[in-house]
């Protein structure tokens, strides 16, 4: 298990083990939204690498000591074992994936002043008792800012690695149509485009796919999304959070505005 950005671009894919023995890796799955990376290796029957205990992150407490993994500035340092405690759990990081300078996902880690320099992402962060609790993935570099690390929670890594082990990628549920957020839009865009000034959250509809759930529940562009399930969608990131949070062939319910009019329709992701 790695991080997507450690090998995205790579080729060819080799894994080093603690003995120095290197071997080609074939890439299983990859998904950008979670940085996360599975990667497969053959070895002969004599090889033995014992795998870590897999630990349950929901059990992290601040202030636990960890010991985190890896080789930082390149294989010259590999096997580095750094060691600093839990600073906070459940941290929330927006992800800017197409770097157009709106963030696209909300990510979350266990944050931890272990020291993560470059080439320990992908590494192991673990627990005194040897467990594997997380995939160290980040830190934060800024001049005024010290011992701000942060790992991929392990609970959140087992579901994403299931499924690459058996589909290879990560499959998440869709509606049909793309929008944008309408706190992007000018009032004179509003009114050009007949959106109901008084909204001020909510996402607007550019397009819709046809023969997509969108489709045929009769969502067109333009009209302006305001719930799903009941609850308030306040951005784009918010409705992709909300989505994704379901399973296809789920059932959820879309209120929207078309012109100054209120609507609701329910449709089953796909």
């Amino acid at each position: 298990v790695t991080n997507y950005h450690v090998i995205n671009g790579a080729n060819p894919v080799t894994v080093t083990f603690a003995s120095g023995e290197e071997m080609k890796a074939v890439i299983v799955g990859k998904d950008i939204w979670t940085d996360l990376a599975l990667l497969k290796v053959t070895v002969d029957v004599n090889f033995n690498v014992p795998a870590f205990s897999l630990g349950d992150s929901s059990l992290v407490k601040t202030g636990e000591t960890v010991l985190a993994i890896g080789s930082p500035i390149g294989l010259d340092f590999s096997g580095s074992v750094t060691m600093g405690i839990i600073s906070g759990k459940d941290r929330i990081i927006p992800v800017d994936l197409d770097k157009d300078g709106t963030d696209d996902w909300d990510n979350i880690y266990l944050q931890t002043d272990a020291a993560i320099n470059l080439g320990n992402s992908g590494g192991p962060l673990i627990n005194m008792a040897g467990e594997l609790i997380g995939i160290t993935s980040l830190k934060f570099s800024e001049s005024s800012v010290e011992g701000m690390g942060f790992a991929i929670p392990i609970n959140e890594v087992i579901p994403i690695i299931d499924q690459l082990i058996a589909k290879g990628s990560v499959v998440r549920p869709s509606i049909g149509f793309s929008a944008v957020d309408i706190k992007d839009l000018t009032k004179d865009q509003k009114k050009f485009y007949g959106i109901n000034l008084s909204v001020g959250s909510g996402i607007v509809i550019t397009s819709v796919t046809v023969g997509t759930p969108a489709y045929r529940s009769g969502l067109k562009a333009l009209d302006v999304i305001t719930k799903f399930d009941g609850t308030a969608v306040t951005s784009f990131k918010d409705y992709r959070k909300f989505l994704y949070g379901k399973k296809v062939g789920d059932q959820v319910e879309i209120s929207y505005m078309r012109g100054a009019a209120n609507y609701t329709t329910t449709l089953r992701v796909e």
